[in-house]
């Protein structure tokens, strides 16, 4: 039998099964796989197939030879048929792909339709669509049974590719319908066929489902990617793609990851807007040069005075973009994300429904002038005015300056992560080995680090103020990127395993874990009840409460007299001065705790422990012992005591040259204690009383009572005057005499 009598065998078998079976499954096909077991007897038909054909060009083993020869000749005829039944089984898979396909191209102009996920397919297409899904699953069964099909996980791969490519040319919709039904398949793959830790089976899933996102997505003239070539915006596919393999892949998967971040650069489109005439120029002037940075980073890395330029346009973009968001955000403060929003109507649910139903995602920003084939005319400049219109329109929204704010963020983050020091930190933190080269050979410039770094701190400071929630973001996307360049350049622990390596668990560590969880919180079989609509509000208010519980027990009071009066013997007896000085201090630390509890408990007897008209009383002169001493010396104290008395001792003389009449002699004592002490409060209201009725007494009584006393304190002086000669200075001079014992000197000398 030859090869194509096999693969044509192949062919018909499959077909016959696909069109008899069909019309058996009464669950569509589109959304439910196949299962094996049902699949049973067209594997057993292929399998026969593959046994009964012959491969013409085996070597014949009857011939004599050695044990070695022959056993060259049994394994080349072992590869050799493994490889033409792959071949066979492959290419008659392929063909009714293809035949199918056909199917589709030839009935291309169906009017009868059918809607599936909002989009139409003809029944035509409708019929051949669950044909190729029914002929994945089988694929799928045969990657089950590697032994008799070990080509069949290739094989899959293979047929998916020439499906994806064939339906991405016919028609998106047709695409889109035909994604579902692979979604729905995922785990039978992921299971069967594809294995993430072998790199073939990555490599041919990265190229399936890069074939779809990049299928549009021309380079330019200068080998960069020119969005403005893209054709088509189907994000929701592209999404629904990378969703579909981020599922497949492993979390820590580096395949196919472009660590040269400089190829995929793109074209940069904005337009020039020549010279800056006002105010609105100059903004819409840095919005276009921070794009320009945004769209091709690695060539400012490179250049960095144009990368200065740059930075100070940045820098007074970012000031301008906070002060607006802050006037917002006193008129329209956050809102409240803890309040719970209330369920909107049905009626305003369908109608926002269908206000973003076919609304389109843009990635970037797309200006009209740059789509004009003439790009100079009246035509042009009309297009290029109203680009400049919307774009400063988009100024007065809250959610595009935000945007702004988190580019520039993530730009000054890019930016000092490139910084030398921060590679050489990166690389260290990472536990990569010192051959180990950072993915980037330029760094940021070190004149350029400080405005980076003001950037990357006031933005998230400033922006707390008025949304906390956009605020963590930013501290949450900074700490990211720290782990992801770590993850990028080594993408290993300190064990040399994958950083997000998957740790296995054996059965004895998981039933111990599990003992201690359920030690630690059991579940509770037995019915109970919260008597305060919840537990830990039941447990509060169980707790007692009330004013008794605040008094004072007798237990509770310290004997303070009776520690106070054993520190007091011990300080009688103890000789060293440290330990005095620590007796004293717990001593007055005992009678400060003693004084506090006496007003805690009996502040409301402090009317009979204290007089009230002992309140009223001044307080005493202090004693002698504790007047502050003049810090001066004993000599000079001396010198301007003896001055003083001089200067005194001649106004007196002169007033005793003056009035010489007064002969009447008074006791010299009374009459030095009325010059030399003021008279008290209590003794000077009722002089000046008398004074007050002074008219009563005649001027002859006043005389003969100043005379007396201006005679004995001239008496009194002069001895003083010699006491002071001596060198005799008294102390009772400098302390002031109380009233009592001016009355008690006065009655001495009157007796």
């Amino acid at each position: 039998m030859s090869v194509s009598n096999d693969i044509d065998e192949v062919l018909q078998a499959v077909l016959a099964f696909l069109d008899a079976e069909i019309g058996r499954f009464t669950q569509p096909i589109l959304q439910n796989p196949v299962p094996a077991a049902k699949l049973g007897d067209i594997l057993d038909t292929l399998e026969a197939i593959l046994s009964n054909s012959n491969v013409p060009s085996e070597f014949d083993q009857t011939t004599d030879a050695d044990e070695a020869t022959l056993d060259k000749i049994t394994q080349f005829n072992t590869a050799l048929a493994l490889q033409w039944r792959s071949f066979v089984i492959r290419t008659g898979l392929v063909k009714v792909a293809d035949t199918l396909l056909g199917r589709i191209r030839s009935n291309d102009h169906d009017e009868k339709s059918q809607t599936f996920k909002d989009f139409a397919v003809s029944t035509a297409h409708w019929d051949a669509l669950n044909e190729l899904l029914l002929l994945l699953d089988l694929l799928v069964a045969l990657a089950g049974k590697e032994t008799v099909f070990p080509s069949a996980r290739s094989d899959f791969y293979h047929v998916l590719t020439i499906v994806v490519e064939s339906l991405t040319a016919l028609s998106s919709d047709i695409l889109e319908v035909f994604w579902y039904a692979l979604e729905s398949r995922q785990t039978a793959i992921s299971d069967s066929v594809f294995n993430p830790k072998t790199t073939l089976d990555r490599i041919a899933m990265l190229g399936i489902c890069n074939g779809i996102t990049d299928k549009y997505y021309r380079r330019g003239k200068t080998g960069k990617y020119d969005s403005y070539q893209k054709d088509t915006f189907n994000d929701k596919l592209h999404a629904r793609v990378r969703t579909f393999l981020s599922g497949l892949l492993l979390f820590d998967d580096l395949t196919g990851l472009n660590k040269y971040f400089s190829i995929a650069n793109r074209v940069n489109r904005e337009p020039h807007l020549g010279m800056a005439k006002t105010g609105d120029d100059e903004l819409l002037q840095d919005i276009l040069q921070f794009y320009r940075l945004l769209r091709d980073p690695y060539a400012y890395l490179k250049n960095p005075r144009m990368l200065s330029k740059q930075v100070d346009s940045l820098d007074r973009l970012y000031g301008y973009l906070l002060d607006e968001e802050a006037k917002y955000a006193k008129k329209h403060p956050s809102r409240d994300i803890y309040k719970v929003k209330e369920d909107l109507l049905e009626s305003k649910k369908a109608s926002l429904s269908n206000k973003h139903k076919n609304a389109v995602f843009f990635s970037e920003n797309y200006w009209l002038s740059p789509f004009e084939e003439i790009q100079r005319g009246q035509q042009f400049d009309s297009v290029k005015a109203e680009d400049q219109r919307v774009a400063l329109k988009r100024f007065d929204s809250s959610k595009f300056r935000q945007l702004l704010l988190l580019q520039m963020y993530m730009v000054s983050s890019f930016f000092l992560e490139l910084q030398s020091s921060r590679k050489r930190s990166t690389l260290v933190k990472a536990g990569a080995p010192a051959s180990t080269k950072h993915v980037a050979e330029d760094s940021t410039p070190e004149l350029l680090v400080k405005t980076f770094v003001k950037i990357k701190r006031e933005i998230p400071s400033l922006i707390r103020a008025w949304d906390t929630q956009l605020s963590f973001l930013l501290q949450h996307i900074s700490q990211s990127e720290e782990f992801w360049w770590s993850w990028l350049i080594w993408g290993k622990n300190k064990d040399g395993k994958p950083l997000l390596n998957e740790t296995s668990i054996s059965e004895e560590e998981a039933n111990a874990a599990k003992q201690k969880f359920d030690a630690f919180a059991p579940y509770k079989t037995k019915r109970y009840f919260n008597t305060h609509a919840t537990p830990q509000l039941s447990r509060k208010m169980r707790t007692k409460t009330g004013l008794s519980l605040r008094e004072d027990s007798d237990t509770d009071v310290q004997d303070y007299d009776h520690r106070i009066e054993e520190l007091s013997e011990r300080l009688t007896s103890e000789q060293d001065t440290q330990v005095k000085l620590e007796l004293e201090e717990e001593r007055s630390v005992l009678l400060w705790k003693k004084a506090k509890t006496r007003r805690s408990a009996e502040w409301l007897l402090v009317s009979e422990v204290v007089d009230p008209d002992i309140l009223g009383v001044e307080e005493e002169e202090l004693p002698e012992e504790n007047e502050v001493k003049d810090e001066k010396p004993s000599e000079v104290r001396d010198e301007e005591v003896n001055a003083a008395n001089d200067e005194e001792a001649k106004e007196l003389k002169g007033l005793e040259s003056e009035d010489k009449a007064g002969e009447d002699k008074a006791d010299p004592s009374q009459t030095l204690e009325k010059v030399k002490e003021p008279e008290s409060k209590e003794n000077s209201e009722p002089k000046r009383e008398n004074i007050g009725n002074g008219e009563e007494k005649d001027e002859e009584m006043e005389d003969a009572e100043v005379q007396p006393e201006i005679a004995s304190t001239t008496t009194h002086l002069a001895a003083k005057e010699d006491q002071a000669q001596n060198g005799e200075t008294s102390q009772s001079r400098k302390r002031a005499r109380s009233p009592e014992e001016d009355d008690s000197t006065k009655r001495a000398k009157t007796d």
